[in-house]
């Protein structure tokens, strides 16, 4: 499979200087079509799932208002050219968990460093509220890469960025985003009462090497009251704020959320420099901390 990769050049102070990413494959649904918008690779609908159709609309079926990958807020796709691939028909309550999803097909053959994969998800209030990510090298030994929730009905946050195992040269590979029963159940969360008809949909899903953290500004705006942590963290936010923690590396070790000021505990986080990603309802700010 030739691989067309485009390269991201950006500044981070908090990071690297002229630190980059390559994505190796990039779905935006931009056009309305499945067909990566970088690089070359598929998409599959599995486990029964179809696109989302509203019948009242000349829209094609599968395509909905996406996200803008900067600010997270929803945008008209009609207005903006801004579409996300939406899907419907999931699982009955309680029966095949991490069956149904999207299940994208790539190749990394080539790459030198380690493959990542990043996505923005929204669903409705009666889909599943957890997800599971897995990869695969031949599409039928799965690995388990993450399961996560997304408690809100908006694109509230990426999902991701995921380390993927082996997915460094890989002539194939194979990501799977699922739905998920709730950790410890034999049932799918919801925010409303579940129903098979609730809808998931994807944007900006992205494969890539590097580090896509270098891409977003570093603000000095005083969220993160305390930037050197010992074992607490104490957030000055303003309104609903979803928090994610990376190292170094890129690699996120922790998230969670918050409601004007709140504090967490971080104890568990080994001494080092990292990254805070704070993600309120239109912006994103990135902010350095050390931790002792």
């Amino acid at each position: 499979m030739k691989k067309i990769y485009t390269l991201l050049l950006a500044v981070s102070a908090s990071v690297a200087v002229n630190a980059q990413a390559t994505i190796i494959t990039e779905w935006n649904f931009n056009d309305q079509t499945t067909n990566p918008s970088v690089g070359e690779g598929t998409l599959t609908l599995i486990g029964g799932i179809m696109p989302w159709d509203n019948p009242g609309d000349d829209i094609p079926a599968g395509y909905s208002s996406g996200c803008n990958p900067v600010t997270l807020l929803l945008e008209d796709g009609t207005g903006t050219g801004n579409w996300a691939y939406n899907s419907t028909a999931y699982p009955a309550q309680g029966t095949n968990p991490d069956t149904a999803g999207f299940l994208f097909h790539t190749s990394t053959e080539g790459a030198v460093d380690e493959v990542s994969f990043i996505f923005n998800l929204r669903r409705s209030g009666t889909a599943s509220t957890y997800f599971s990510v897995f990869s695969s090298l031949d599409g039928t030994n799965w690995d388990l890469i993450a399961t996560e929730s997304n408690m809100t009905t908006d694109f509230a946050a990426y999902g991701g960025p995921y380390l993927v195992p082996n997915g460094t040269n890989a002539p194939q590979l194979y990501i799977k985003v699922v739905s998920s029963f709730a950790p410890g159940t034999n049932q799918y969360g919801a925010t409303g009462n579940y129903g098979e008809g609730g809808t998931i949909r994807l944007d900006n899903v992205r494969v890539f090497t590097g580090t896509l953290l270098a891409t977003e500004e570093i603000s000095t705006q005083p969220i993160v009251a305390n930037t050197v942590w010992y074992n607490e963290a104490i957030f000055n936010a303003q309104g609903k704020t979803a928090i994610e923690v990376y190292d170094i590396s890129g690699q996120k070790v922790k998230s969670f959320s918050g409601n004007e000021t709140f504090k967490v505990n971080v104890g568990d986080l080994v001494k080092g420099v990292y990254v805070v990603k704070i993600i309120t309802a239109n912006k994103i700010i990135t902010q350095k901390v050390i931790k002792k």
